[in-house]
């Protein structure tokens, strides 16, 4: 079921109802990335970077920022596109990996915290 996106304050006190440590800001940036790169087979498949077995009211809420993101994005860097999204896929395969792997969650948030950095001075040019 998709819903509109109710705004940063709700999908902040979603995020911290879940335990999920990320503000909207962090997720605006993870987003971004996601939508650099091409869609999966799993369309939500990038939600495991928010947290795992997200209570369906934050899994919606995510869906709609990504949609209204996706509507509504203007290209910030598209000289650097393809660059940006072969960097969001390499970062999901690690984590994947990683996950697959046996990281636990701690580790592999503080690596997906430090890629969405890495991420968003790549696209900002600094």
């Amino acid at each position: 079921m998709s819903s509109a996106y109710r705004g940063d304050e709700t999908l902040a006190q979603l995020l911290a109802q879940a335990g999920v440590p990320q503000t909207p800001a962090d997720i605006r940036s993870l987003v971004a990335g996601v939508l650099a790169a091409p869609e999966g087979m799993e369309p939500d498949g990038w939600m495991v970077l928010v947290g795992e077995r997200l209570p369906e009211e934050l899994a919606g809420q995510l869906r709609a920022l990504k949609a209204g993101l996706a509507a509504g994005r203007v290209a910030e860097a598209p000289d650097r596109a393809d660059a940006l999204a072969d960097f969001v896929l390499v970062a999901m395969m690690g984590l994947s990996a990683a996950a697959r792997d046996g990281a636990d969650r701690a580790a592999l948030e503080r690596v997906a915290a430090m890629a969405g950095r890495a991420f968003r001075r790549e696209l900002s040019g600094t």
